[in-house]
């Protein structure tokens, strides 16, 4: 975890690696890519697709990731777009939360909100 410091008002942090939490994780294919932590304080981690998977304008999508997970029994796991993404290219994400119980492949549900 980051430890903060304030110094004048302003947090200095201190952090030696971008860790992702502790779970088990299974790339099913070899075009699966592990998830990543973007930067020292991001909110969670970024998973990819697998494949190149097009979605239709005010459309939506099953993106594949080929990833399976096991994490803590009674914490869930959710999906969520990328703010800066979501914004700009007016993307969401459908029905976000994955049981903890869960061991298949994750896919995300991909909504394209505008005409292109």
């Amino acid at each position: 975890m980051p430890q903060a410091e304030l110094r004048n008002n302003s947090p200095e942090i201190k952090e030696t690696s971008h860790k992702i939490p502790k779970l088990q994780q299974n790339g099913l294919s070899e075009s699966a890519a592990l998830p990543s932590r973007c930067s020292l304080l991001a909110a969670g981690c970024d998973i990819s697709s697998a494949l190149e998977t097009e979605v239709p304008a005010r459309g939506k999508a099953l993106i594949p990731t080929y990833l399976s997970i096991a994490k803590s029994h009674f914490i869930p796991f959710n999906l969520s777009p990328r703010s800066g993404l979501a914004w700009k290219h007016s993307i969401d994400v459908g029905a976000g939360v994955i049981d903890a119980d869960y061991r298949g492949p994750i896919g995300v549900i991909t909504l394209i909100l505008i005409s292109r």
